[in-house]
């Protein structure tokens, strides 16, 4: 998705990423979760330069992410504080579970954006934002509907995709 927020950044329009999970596994070459956690955040924050992104992190556990009261308030926090037009969220059948979770959390939260007595830390929307999905080639039985041609974007999401050093 980061060619098409590349573009949405040429149109000037605001650009927010939430991380649902903190990636403190996600090493075979680290073995302090603590630091592999705050390497993948100074990663992240690198990266979000090119989109000019504010960015959010939710610090869950990486293949933890569960639907919990907890969880259900950060992700209804997190659509809150962007209040976004469009969201776009992990397709809900990546292989990845915490990909599926941060999708069937996003879907069950949206509802929730506007009403007044969602236990929220953040002030409620007015607005429903329109959801789309985004998966690579890896997604089992994913059938994209919308392709954005990412030509002139293509180099400049390589590079905020080399950020992601430690991946």
């Amino acid at each position: 998705v980061g060619g098409t927020l590349l573009k949405y950044k040429k149109a000037c329009h605001n650009i927010f990423i939430a991380y649902t999970t903190s990636g403190n596994t996600g090493s075979n070459e680290m073995t302090d979760t603590k630091l592999i956690g705050e390497t993948r955040e100074k990663e992240a924050l690198e990266a979000a330069k090119f989109y000019g992104a504010k960015v959010r992190f939710l610090r869950n556990d990486d293949e933890r992410l569960l639907d919990t009261n907890e969880t259900r308030t950060q992700v209804l926090d997190a659509l809150r504080w962007a209040e976004p037009d469009i969201v776009f969220t992990h397709a809900d059948n990546d292989e990845s579970i915490d990909h599926r979770m941060t999708s069937q959390l996003v879907g069950s939260m949206i509802p929730s954006m506007p009403g007044i007595n969602q236990q929220s830390n953040e002030k409620p929307c007015k607005k429903r934002p329109t959801v789309f999905m985004w998966e690579t080639s890896r997604g089992i039985g994913f059938v994209p509907e919308v392709a954005v041609d990412i030509t002139d974007e293509f180099d400049t999401k390589v590079k905020a995709l080399e950020c992601h050093k430690s991946q």
